[in-house]
């Protein structure tokens, strides 16, 4: 696909009127799964901020919220670690975190044979369709990849809203980022919101600062 400056390609459907209501959908099994693929640590709140970066005049961020998974088929001690963290990300302003349990499969002899997540992109999509119909949100950003949110992203898009898709470059349905408003990469800045990352003077382009191409990458 190809890559598009954001100020070279300005588009009148999106115009970011001061004190737009933001809300921030996350996968988090998708952005788990990244990162651990990676050995790397990131900061939930980081991240916020990233997405969010130099927009306060323009946007009121209204809530963000996480969706996860427990794998309750390990260790006590690893379950409770699994938890403490989802109860961290609760008590910061604005997160609300909605959590569900891993599904164990196992064969007709009792072995296991694979874990498989439940009920986090039904809830992200319920989340996402829910709110909007309730007017809580202009713009929406979606941490995610699967392309089976393109049936949300779509509806909420047709009732004259916004849906950004945020997500990992090479580990995002090119679909899904066909059909939302914007694309902004992870990638190129991942550095803003690992743990060890140094996000003071960012280089980075405001994600919610350029102007939306439909149909085109965001920088």
């Amino acid at each position: 696909m190809t890559s598009f400056n954001a100020v070279e390609h300005k588009s009148s459907y999106f115009i970011a009127h001061p004190h737009r209501r933001l809300m921030i959908f996350i996968d988090n099994p998708y952005v788990y799964r990244y990162v651990k693929s990676r050995n790397i640590k990131i900061s939930h709140k980081k991240l916020v901020d990233y997405l969010t970066f130099n927009a306060v005049d323009k946007y009121s961020l209204e809530r963000v919220t996480i969706y996860g998974s427990i794998d309750r088929s390990t260790s006590p001690e690893k379950i409770r670690t699994q938890e403490n963290f989802y109860r961290m990300l609760g008590r910061l302003p604005k997160f609300d975190v909605q959590l569900f349990d891993l599904k164990v499969n196992h064969d007709s002899k009792g072995e296991f044979v694979s874990k498989k997540e439940k009920c986090v992109d039904c809830a992200l999509v319920t989340g996402l369709v829910k709110y909007a119909i309730r007017g809580t949100f202009d713009t929406a950003i979606v941490v995610a990849g699967d392309e089976d949110f393109i049936p949300a992203v779509r509806e909420v898009i047709d009732q004259g809203l916004e849906v950004i898709i945020a997500a990992f470059d090479g580990a995002c349905a090119e679909k899904l980022i066909y059909h939302a408003l914007g694309y902004l990469s992870l990638t190129d800045n991942l550095n803003a919101f690992t743990e060890n990352g140094n996000n003071s003077n960012p280089t980075y382009v405001s994600p919610l600062d350029c102007a939306i191409a439909p149909r085109y990458w965001c920088p």
